[in-house]
């Protein structure tokens, strides 16, 4: 029998690689990720949550999942059923992954999916009711300045959106991001019409985009927008996230304390764990503001082993 939906459930979307960036990503997606979305996740919310993988690495996250008990509703799916291989075989992970953000919405059976990254955690209880505020859709937003190659490429491939309509605004910025299953199937047919039919994934795989940038001029192209909450800051889906390549840099006082220290590597090590340690303590206890917090996988001073004990405090 197959599952009913309910109008008040959302689906989750996560694309996974194995190791990406030299880092064990699906250590980190099983003890940090998935623990905290079963400690803190209204399972009756949830519709499904789709994991896309690449075909070889299927079996090995199916057996990583069966050590590991949850009651989420879980569902594997390769990469190969939504973009095609002779796709997959010419274009970058990165790329790759912005295709399959958008590809799985034809699988999709709930109005809402949220997309998550392997390298964000939840980090209090939400539910399908945890979607919006105001009434509105929740979102992460910047200033499209500050990636403006990705937006100003994206035009050329939504047209008829001005410079100036995008930076009326805040715009859509980073996963996790919360989208309209029906708007981005019209997308993807919208795209599949520049091309011979049903081939949007190879028209879009020689250019610059974001799964993000194209979802967002469109709903600018379609003036849709305002759907989503983008002058509140009192809730947003994600915050406290640690972006930087090297911890030095987080601030301006770990910069000094870096050259007060440079002579002395147990008290920087030290230093370091004690910062990750805060950032963590905060995701976790203060954090009215926001849902999600994460810190990026590529970051090569941080170890998963310093993660898992560190997020192990708050999802035992």
């Amino acid at each position: 029998m197959s599952q009913i939906i309910s109008w008040q459930q959302y689906t989750l979307v996560l694309p996974i690689k194995i190791n990406a960036h030299n880092t064990d990503n699906l250590q980190r997606f099983i003890q940090i990720q998935l623990r905290s979305l079963n400690k803190f996740l209204d399972v009756s919310s949830l519709y499904e949550f789709i994991i896309i993988c690449k075909e070889n690495e299927e079996n090995i996250i199916q057996q990583e999942l069966a050590k590991h008990c949850s009651p989420l509703p879980i569902r594997l799916i390769p990469e190969n059923s939504l973009v095609k291989k002779i796709v997959i075989s010419k274009i970058s992970g990165w790329s790759l992954q912005q295709l399959i953000k958008l590809g799985v919405s034809r699988l999709i059976k709930t109005p809402l999916y949220l997309v998550l990254d392997a390298d964000c955690f939840l980090t209090k209880n939400f539910s399908y009711e945890n979607l919006f505020h105001q009434n509105k859709i929740l979102i992460n937003t910047q200033s499209w300045m500050a990636h403006p190659e990705w937006w100003l490429a994206s035009r050329e491939i939504i047209e008829e959106v001005t410079v100036t309509k995008i930076g009326s605004a805040p715009v859509m910025w980073v996963t996790p991001q919360i989208l309209v299953t029906d708007i981005v199937c019209e997308l993807i047919d919208n795209l599949s019409q520049k091309d011979e039919p049903l081939r949007w994934d190879e028209y879009l795989s020689d250019k610059l985009f974001t799964e993000f940038t194209l979802y967002w001029l469109f709903l600018l192209k379609t003036n849709r927008t305002d759907m989503y909450q983008l002058y509140d800051s009192e809730k947003v889906l994600l915050d406290n996230a640690i972006w930087k390549s090297h911890w030095e840099n987080w601030s301006t006082l770990t910069w000094l304390l870096k050259n007060l220290l440079s002579n002395n590597h147990r008290k920087k090590s030290r230093l370091k764990n004690a910062i990750i340690s805060l950032q963590i303590k905060t995701a976790f206890e203060s954090n009215d503001r926001f849902y999600f917090s994460l810190i990026q996988s590529n970051i090569k001073d941080i170890s998963i082993e310093s993660l898992i004990e560190e997020t192990n405090k708050y999802l035992s």
